[in-house]
């Protein structure tokens, strides 16, 4: 897809972002303001559209995609785990010095679940990915120190075709999660489920 294709699908969905919010600087302009939510309700529609759609069948068995950085701020991490992982590691700095690892840390499952937000945003949301039968093998490998800056590679492993009467077949990647070293920190495979062309 050539970058005027893209940017008039963007403009085809562009009222999709609008009412987030927005300042009149004369009678006729406005300047939009987007957040998170409303840019990924438009990529979803351009998907949908099928302008940047990717079937089961378009995926190739051993295809690689490196997606795009994401950073991880202390305030990120303490906010997450103040939620969902309650461990000093965590959250005390005092207690953490006196860890195995000597200084804060991000849990685990935040790692995971930045990964699955960068695999959705930059691979699946462009696929007819219909959903996921398991995740398998999860590991990390190494502390994530704050801050940091992670970046995630999908590697396609197995591709398994449609069952009789099913419409999607089942994409096995594997997902491998690195810090800002490139030190790998986080792997699982996950099989996905993409839908077939018609």
């Amino acid at each position: 897809m050539d970058a005027r294709s893209t940017f008039q699908a963007i403009l085809t969905h562009l009222p999709l972002l609008a009412g987030v919010g927005r300042c009149a600087s004369g009678p006729d302009e406005h300047l939009v303001l987007l957040n998170r939510m409303a840019l990924t309700r438009a990529l979803l529609a351009i998907r949908q559209s099928e302008v940047l759609m990717r079937y089961f069948d378009d995926i190739s068995l051993g295809e690689v995609v490196t997606l795009s950085p994401r950073q991880l701020t202390e305030e990120d991490s303490l906010r997450f785990c103040n939620e969902f992982d309650r461990l000093p590691v965590h959250l005390d700095p005092a207690q953490a010095e006196k860890s195995i690892y000597g200084q804060l840390i991000a849990s685990g499952l935040h790692t995971l679940s930045l990964t699955a937000s960068m695999v959705v945003d930059g691979f699946l949301v462009h696929t007819s990915m219909t959903g996921a039968s398991g995740m398998e093998g999860v590991r990390w490998h190494r502390p994530v120190t704050l801050p940091n800056c992670l970046s995630v590679r999908v590697s396609v492993l197995e591709k398994k075709p449609p069952k009789p009467g099913k419409n999607y077949g089942v994409l096995k990647c594997m997902l491998e999660t690195s810090d800002q070293t490139g030190e790998l920190v986080m792997s699982a495979t996950v099989d996905y489920l993409l839908g077939v062309r018609a």
